[in-house]
């Protein structure tokens, strides 16, 4: 990656998720200082996954659900 090019969502994910190690790592935290599309990038891939981890595990239907899945 040279500074000129933007971080790809799956690398911007595997930064996000701590698997990008060493070098990689250090030149995608180097790019993320220098380029603020990539920077909005990444605060709104954290923003969503924040908002995904704040979902319950599992969401109960209402009743009504469950007697219109057995009528048919």
């Amino acid at each position: 990656m040279t500074r000129n090019e933007h971080i790809d969502l799956e690398r911007l994910s595997d930064f996000v998720d701590d698997r990008l190690l060493g070098d990689d790592r250090d030149a995608v935290q180097d790019h993320l200082a220098s380029c603020l599309s990539c920077a909005s990038h990444l605060a709104r891939l954290q923003s969503l996954l924040e908002a995904a981890h704040a979902l319950p595990d599992e969401i109960e239907p209402p009743p009504a659900v469950w007697a219109d899945v057995r009528e048919r």
